[in-house]
C-alpha cells in the first residue's frame, strides 16, 4: 500500500464537476493522483486528503457542503486536512489567521461552517476586508473571549 497519498484540490473544483459517491471505487489517475516520491504528511501513516481554501473565496463557499460530505465518507485510514490559502490577498490572510487561531483555541470544528454562513448568507462578516476585531467578536460566541482570541492570534 502506498504510504502517503495526497489528494490536493484548490477549492475542490474538480469534485464540483464530478462528485464521487460513496459507492464509487476510487481509482488513481481518475479520482485522485499519487504524488511521487511520497511527501511527508501530518497524518502519520494515514492517507492525507488536503483542501486548500479561503473563507473569502465564494467558490470555496459553494463547494463547502460537498467537502463536508467527503469528510464524512472518508475511510478510517484517511484523514482530511484543511489549509487556508492566502495568495497575497489581505482578506484571505486575515481569514487564514482567524482559522489558525480558532484551531489553536479548539473551536475550529464548531465554527468552520459558520464562518462561511456569516459571510455569504447572514452578511455578518465582510468577505472583502475583515478585521481581526470583527473575527474576535464573531468567534467569541464559541466560548472564547474576544480578548483571548486577539491575544492568541
Amino acid at each position: 500500500m502506498i504510504k502517503s497519498l495526497i489528494a490536493l484540490t484548490v477549492g475542490l473544483g474538480l469534485l464540483s464537476v464530478s462528485p464521487a459517491r460513496a459507492e464509487d471505487n476510487w481509482e488513481a489517475g481518475k479520482n485522485y493522483f499519487v504524488i511521487e516520491p511520497a511527501q511527508a504528511t501530518t497524518t502519520g501513516d494515514k492517507i492525507e486528503v488536503v483542501e486548500v481554501f479561503s473563507y473569502a473565496c465564494p467558490h470555496c463557499n459553494e463547494v463547502a457542503p460537498m467537502v463536508e460530505d467527503i469528510i464524512k465518507r472518508l475511510p478510517a485510514n484517511a484523514e482530511f486536512v484543511k489549509i487556508p490559502a492566502q495568495f497575497g490577498f489581505e482578506a484571505w490572510k486575515t481569514y487564514a489567521r482567524g482559522f489558525y487561531t480558532a484551531q489553536a483555541l479548539g473551536i475550529l470544528d464548531k465554527s468552520h461552517a459558520d464562518v462561511f454562513r456569516a459571510i455569504y448568507i447572514d452578511h455578518k462578516l465582510d468577505g472583502r476586508s475583515p478585521t481581526l476585531a470583527s473575527l474576535a467578536d464573531f468567534y467569541s460566541k464559541y466560548g472564547v473571549s474576544a480578548a483571548d482570541f486577539t491575544a492568541t492570534s
